[in-house]
């Protein structure tokens, strides 16, 4: 604590230190001042003044009192017949005044009240700093949420443009592409005069081309009606070993194709339940359409299904391996299907496992044809979270991959 001594003698100081106490002192820090020229101190923050009662007769410093120009809490020495005259002159800027000659027992006693005082406003000071600063994390917060808010109307603006420009050009791609497509396969087909074997090859790779353009248009038009899915689903009680065995049936000429040995492991006791089967279809045939596609010939492909007991506030299943997963029972009642698509593929690497559906992503493989568009896995992945379901990626580059899909039963 820092207290001032104006115009107090050096008697006052050493009564001042006694009374306060050997234990005290040390934690007090005394300054004196003269009354000699009417100068202000140059320090003028103290936690306690103690003043002559002379001091009213040196206007400068007296103005500087009375104004607060210096600081801290004023007590006053005066003398009895002065103390009228005292009160009158300096108001209300004056914590105490004690009589000349001061007692002791009423030294202490305005000391300790003048100290725990101090004390207070230190915390009072400390409480309205913690409160502006709290102002101000409040008013920083509001903002970034105000911003935040702002952002998220912009993209759910710039979401709906997107979805509207792929709508109108995925129908502005399919009508030319299906004329194209006819044209073509007439003059491949020599329905229109005979072709040189130079002609038909050109023809065939041109149809091949044509045939990917109105994949595109197809994923395109799909990816504009995944938007806002979640209520337009067609749930229906069906049975899900069904749906993979006719995504099964279907990639069956590219997976003989290829030489991959493909096998679908069930098991007993997967009830019916809600779903949009042709939905999941989708998924299916994406899925295994990756699978085949980046696995190469004489490889092998996995289909796993089986009833799963999912905790959705659960992270375990997120750690685990595939295998760990595969090979743990499911406590109590299940309540979802997971299905797993594993292949022994070129894998992906770790860089790319968060990415691979997000829409227009695709890594670029080291063997297998390599060709698509990137919208197969982020077609799934929405058809997926329309079911409330989950689907990720397990992988690492040259060992194949993992593909995991939970989906509820209770929708």
């Amino acid at each position: 604590m820092d207290v001032l001594l104006l115009g107090i003698d050096g008697a006052f100081r050493r009564f001042l230190r006694d009374c306060i106490g050997p234990s005290g002192v040390p934690k007090v820090q005394f300054s004196s001042h003269s009354l000699k020229g009417d100068r202000v101190p140059e320090v003028v923050r103290w936690d306690l003044v103690f003043l002559d009662g002379k001091v009213s007769a040196h206007p400068q410093l007296a103005d500087a009192i009375k104004k607060n120009q210096i600081e801290g809490l004023k007590i006053v020495l005066t003398e009895k017949g002065d103390l009228r005259p005292a009160i009158d002159f300096w108001g209300t800027t004056i914590y105490s005044y004690l009589l000349k000659p001061v007692e002791r027992e009423l030294l202490r006693l305005v000391w300790r009240n003048a100290r725990e005082r101090i004390q207070l406003r230190r915390k009072l000071s400390h409480v309205d700093n913690e409160r502006e600063k709290l102002r101000a994390i409040v008013l920083e917060h509001q903002e970034a949420f105000r911003d935040m808010f702002v952002s998220h109307l912009e993209m759910q603006e710039l979401n709906q443009k997107k979805t509207t420009f792929l709508a109108r050009t995925a129908h502005e791609l399919g009508t030319p592409l299906t004329a194209l497509q006819g044209y073509l396969d007439l003059l491949a087909n020599q329905k229109t005069g005979p072709v040189n074997e130079l002609q038909l090859q050109l023809l065939k790779r041109s149809l091949d081309s044509c045939r990917r353009l109105s994949q595109l248009a197809s994923s395109l038009m799909d990816l504009s009606a995944l938007d806002g899915i979640e209520g337009h689903l067609q749930l229906e009680l069906g049975d899900i070993q069904e749906c993979i065995s006719g995504a099964v049936s279907e990639l069956s000429q590219a997976v003989e194709a290829k030489g991959l040995d493909l096998k679908i492991h069930t098991v007993s006791g997967i009830p019916p339940f809600r779903f949009d089967a042709n939905r999941m279809h989708e998924v299916f045939v994406n899925l295994l359409e990756n699978s085949c596609k980046f696995t190469a010939p004489g490889g092998s492909i996995r289909i796993y299904c089986e009833p799963y007991s999912w905790e959705r506030r659960a992270v375990q299943e997120m750690i685990e391996s595939p295998k760990e997963r595969r090979g743990r029972t499911a406590p109590g009642g299940c309540n979802s299907v997971r299905v797993v698509v594993e292949d022994t593929g070129v894998g992906i690497s770790s860089e790319s496992l968060q990415d691979i559906f997000e829409e227009y992503t695709r890594e670029i493989k080291e063997s297998g044809s390599g060709k698509g568009f990137g919208l197969g896995l982020a077609i799934a992945r929405q058809i997926v979270l329309a079911h409330q379901g989950k689907i990720w990626a397990d992988s690492k580059a040259q060992q194949g991959s993992f593909f995991t899909v939970l989906i509820p039963t209770t929708l």
